[in-house]
């Protein structure tokens, strides 16, 4: 077992096989030749060295920066399980530790469809008749970037700003750097995650240098469907931190195919229909990707 003495103060690791440390890494050497049950003695001292670590913490527990010496260490005290004798039960310790590695296997496993399950795209497929719409065409959308906006100028509240994660605002600014909010807004991250996410109508924001907003200019066309089709067609254009969703890649290589009816027309009812289908996956989605996150961040809680 090892620990970390400075960063993220006291977080325990079981490491086998040959390893070498340096001073951000402390190890705790057996003194008999074999310990029985190190999952459950970890279970035990990780809580307890995180409680003693020095430094600073931040809220959430992100960020930190705190340290756990060799010498804190050594005056902590574990509670162990004993038998009739008052002797250490180390059976009793063995079980306890093959409960916990079952759990922590399952909720391993968890993880994974986790990251599964948000990483998928539904896939969006969209059938003859359709035409196929540039997001440069300006007879049905208009593109623009925000302006630059420091965290450190942020406030607790206010008016939400939303930057690269499309998803959660960056920050709170005292007023809008935008205007035009009686029609739904989609936003694009310009770097990092390539991600998309629509505001409803009438909702107030702002967004920073690294975030994209698009507008729907023709009522022919369903923003909801915009949105779904984008976000579903996302993974094809390749847009990362190097290869920027900037406003002139935007403009010349993104495209939306959108259905039409007999006529040749474009059919809003079609785009209604597909965008209530995708709604309807989506919040499924979410429900599982809830539901997961339950299970796999459920404390283990074995009693003596």
């Amino acid at each position: 077992m090892t620990w970390t003495t400075n960063g993220y103060g006291g977080r325990v690791q079981i490491i086998s096989g040959r390893f070498s440390i340096n001073g951000d890494r402390g190890i705790l050497i057996p003194r008999i030749e074999q310990i029985p049950g190190v999952d459950f003695i970890k279970y035990l001292l990780e809580p307890i060295l995180i409680s003693q670590a020095v430094g600073r913490i931040v809220e959430g527990k992100k960020n930190e920066y705190t340290k756990v010496s060799p010498e804190i260490v050594a005056k902590s005290i574990l509670t162990l399980p004993v038998d009739e004798d008052d002797i250490i039960d180390y059976e009793r310790i063995e079980r306890k530790a093959r409960k916990i590695n079952s759990i922590q296997t399952i909720q391993k496993s968890l993880r994974k469809h986790r990251e599964i399950l948000d990483d998928a795209e539904v896939v969006i497929e969209i059938k003859d008749p359709y035409t196929t719409l540039s997001l440069g065409d300006e007879r049905y959308f208009s593109l623009s970037i925000g302006e630059r906006v420091l965290v450190k100028d942020g406030l607790p509240e206010g008016v939400p700003a939303y930057s690269a994660n499309v998803k959660v605002p960056l920050t709170h600014i005292a007023e809008s750097n935008i205007v035009g909010f009686d029609n739904p807004s989609i936003l694009w991250g310009i770097d990092g995650i390539f991600f998309w996410n629509i505001i409803p109508e009438d909702v107030v924001f702002a967004t920073t240098d690294h975030c994209g907003r698009l507008l729907i200019n023709s009522p022919e066309l369903s923003p909801d469907y915009v949105y779904h089709y984008l976000q579903a067609t996302r993974l094809e254009y390749g847009f990362d931190r190097v290869f920027r969703a900037n406003l002139e890649n935007m403009k010349n290589l993104v495209e939306v195919k959108v259905p039409l009816n007999e006529k040749g027309e474009v059919c809003l009812k079609r785009q209604q229909k597909i965008a209530e289908r995708y709604k309807k996956i989506n919040a499924l989605k979410d429900m599982l990707n809830e539901k997961l996150d339950v299970l796999q961040c459920t404390h283990v809680d074995i009693n003596l």
